[in-house]
């Protein structure tokens, strides 16, 4: 069960950094971000929900990076939480 959520917690980081190299690969190509940005924010808030957390970081860089370290840690835990949560029912299921 263990390395379920671990894996799980995994993927919610790789997620979150997935999205990250995302923007920053179209911030060098503003058409392509003007067309792709509305569909890749979309998804981003559906699987990476704590990255509305950087909404605060307009300010300085050292708190961009401070918050973006939080929300891929809560986007972590998220996706362990659904891991257990799946993980337990699998386990209720079995005879």
């Amino acid at each position: 069960m263990t390395s379920r959520i671990a894996a799980s917690g995994m993927v919610g980081g790789l997620v979150a950094l997935l999205f990250e190299l995302a923007w920053k690969l179209l911030s060098w190509n503003p058409p392509l971000k003007l067309t792709l940005g509305l569909y890749l924010e979309r998804l981003q808030l559906v699987l990476w929900p704590s990255s509305i957390i950087l909404i605060a970081s307009a300010g300085g860089e050292r708190l961009s990076m401070d918050l973006l370290l939080i929300a891929v840690a809560a986007n972590m835990v998220l996706y362990g939480a659904i891991g257990a949560a799946i993980t337990t029912v699998l386990r209720c299921r079995r005879p």
